[in-house]
């Protein structure tokens, strides 16, 4: 019996061991290719850090007059993502098709990114700025809240010739974050002579919410 009870605990062992290895696999395997690690500094922070870097959401005015429905009438907003890095080494960040707005209900509901393209600036080397250790670099997405077609909208132009624009809102509070991803660890950029820029930040992360609200005026 001893002998018996012996065996069952050694397999248990075994089964828990091989469970935790499995476990300890997916983990290396998804920093290994890139996969997203979100982790708040705090439970009210709105900065989530991945392998020493800090990402930021940045909301500006954070209550939204809504304008009247009248044409060339709106409201500035200005959303943007601050990246803090907090490594031994200086790294370069991409802002060029980079930046996704994220804008849901209070519910949880996404509301749809809408928006199209109908050219491509060639991207220039401002658009890869260098963060030194320590430092921080500040990206942004301005926009406007309108309306358009007797529909409530915030719309705005991510500055590469792609528009961008969250339809169908109306008074109430909103959650807002970045979808910030890059794949690309080195980029040609325009000048006379082609150059390539590397050492470029890749990977993807969503930052975390900020509420937004949109307020009758």
């Amino acid at each position: 019996m001893r002998n018996f009870w012996l065996t069952c605990l050694a397999l248990a062992l075994v089964f828990f061991g091989a469970m935790l290895l499995s476990y300890f696999n997916r983990e290396f395997n998804a920093h290994r290719n890139g996969t997203v690690e979100i982790v708040a500094k705090s439970a009210n922070s709105n900065v989530a850090e991945i392998d020493g870097v800090l990402f930021e959401t940045l909301v500006l005015e954070r209550t939204l007059p809504i304008p009247e429905n009248k044409p060339d009438i709106y409201t500035p907003v200005r959303f943007g993502i601050r990246i803090n890095n907090q490594t031994n080494n200086s790294i370069r960040f991409s802002k060029f098709d980079t930046l996704y707005p994220n804008l849901f209900r209070q519910d949880g509901e996404a509301i749809p990114l809408d928006g199209g393209r109908n050219w491509t600036s060639k991207p220039k080397e401002s658009d890869f700025p260098l963060v030194m250790p320590g430092e921080s670099v500040t990206l942004f997405l301005d926009g406007i809240l309108s309306w358009q077609n007797n529909k409530l909208q915030i719309r705005g132009s991510d500055g590469f010739g792609g528009v961008w624009y969250f339809n169908n809102l109306e008074a109430g509070t909103y959650k807002f974050r970045f979808l910030y991803q890059n794949y690309q660890a080195a980029r040609p950029i325009s000048k006379a002579e082609e150059q390539v820029l590397e050492g470029i930040w890749i990977g993807q992360v969503a930052t975390p919410f900020v509420e937004v609200r949109l307020v009758e005026s």
